[in-house]
């Protein structure tokens, strides 16, 4: 009823009905809402009256509904701000969120724009219970990290970047049972379509693996193998982070030569990540790309790695380089199957036919056998003439 008189309120009376005021839908939904939260002892400080304005947000590339409660000085906004401060995160799925803005006690909230908690008006509200894990990657010079969250009343745990997350409690309690701040940068893979995180691998454990074969016969060697960081005075092999993927560098100092090779062959493929790779080296080193087709799932970027760095010490040991690298299948299967433990999108593998053998001392390319040693007998004499 809009209308509301003394006869329509006799009539009422005498038949037993009972009178509701009307009120606009926003209010009576805003009212739900807050009742909703209110019996769930959560305490919201949003002024009176609210609305409710819906809009969308990209995260992390996935296209969200979001649903928030703003006062009326608030509404003439094209960005509204959250002003609530709870323990509480909200989506509108009915298992636990993948991606969702979380918030910390009363003391630790914010009222960032682009930081407001997500309202789910008919569906389930979560709790985060505490976070779990931590991982980052590097694009460019740019570091992201993302949170491993752990939900009430649910086994199941989600990722969550860290720009979503504004809970500095939490955070402190992580990190004081963690022991360190550093996260260690995770690679998987060359692109951003149908990548899987989860088995994505960090520099320390593609080092793990490929020390683990330095003591075999058949790679044992003096080499120095290591995340890069700079260029060394002595023969090095160098696991070089860029982009999200990573790329094996055989360095022989002396003559500022050297070879690279990467799982996808993307330092071949794409111009503009060797200029990048040369630029992060000073251009003190004349690479030479060796290619190869070992890489067969989209994420398996760091078994491919510490594949090709196995190789390159048995290869450093014999002094036996060849284009395409022949990498043992037995050995690329082995070490996927205990780096990567979950499914990943199968890669169309690239035929190579080009085939060379380079020259130890220079890395200058030859077909014929006969012509490589040769050119070996007359470099070897020059280098020891020249020391």
């Amino acid at each position: 009823m809009n209308n509301l008189t003394a006869e329509n309120i006799d009539h009422c009376e005498a038949s037993n009905l009972q009178v509701i005021v009307y009120q606009p839908i926003n209010k009576w939904r805003t009212d739900i809402v807050c009742r909703h939260i209110q019996n769930d002892k959560v305490i919201t400080n949003h002024p009176s009256p609210c609305k409710i304005a819906m809009k969308r947000k990209i995260i992390a590339n996935r296209q969200i509904k979001v649903s928030r409660l703003i006062s009326d000085e608030e509404s003439g906004d094209d960005e509204p701000q959250s002003t609530s401060d709870t323990n509480t995160s909200y989506c509108t799925n009915s298992s636990p969120p993948s991606v969702v803005q979380l918030l910390g006690s009363s003391d630790e909230a914010s009222s960032d724009s682009d930081t407001g908690e997500e309202f789910c008006l008919d569906e389930d509200v979560y709790e985060v219970d505490k976070i779990l894990n931590v991982r980052s990657f590097k694009l460019g010079t740019t570091i992201y990290k993302q949170y491993q969250i752990k939900w009430t009343g649910y086994d199941d745990s989600s990722w969550v970047d860290e720009s979503n997350l504004n809970c500095p409690g939490l955070l402190r309690t992580f990190y004081e049972q963690r022991g360190s701040f550093y996260v260690e940068p995770v690679a998987g893979a060359d692109n951003d379509v149908g990548f899987n995180m989860e088995n994505w691998t960090t520099p320390s454990q593609i080092l793990q693996s490929i020390n683990g074969y330095k003591n075999s016969n058949m790679h044992s060697s003096e080499i120095k193998v290591e995340s890069f960081e700079k260029v060394r005075s002595y023969d090095a092999i160098y696991i070089l982070y860029l982009d999200c993927h990573f790329y094996v560098i055989m360095h022989f100092h002396q003559t500022n030569q050297g070879y690279i090779s990467d799982g996808t062959n993307m330092y071949i493929r794409d111009a503009n990540i060797r200029s990048k790779i040369r630029s992060i080296l000073l251009n003190k080193i004349k690479l030479k790309a060796l290619q190869n087709n070992i890489q067969s799932r989209q994420d398996f970027c760091g078994s491919s790695a510490a594949a090709l760095g196995i190789t390159f010490l048995q290869k450093y040991k014999y002094r036996s380089w060849r284009n395409p690298l022949n990498v043992p299948p037995k050995l690329v299967k082995r070490l996927a199957k205990a780096m990567h433990k979950h499914d990943s999108i199968l890669l169309e593998t690239s035929k190579v036919n080009d085939r060379a053998e380079f020259c130890q001392y220079c890395t200058k390319r030859f077909f014929k056998p006969k012509s490589l040693i040769l050119h070996e007998r007359y470099c070897k004499n020059l280098r020891n003439q020249t020391n």
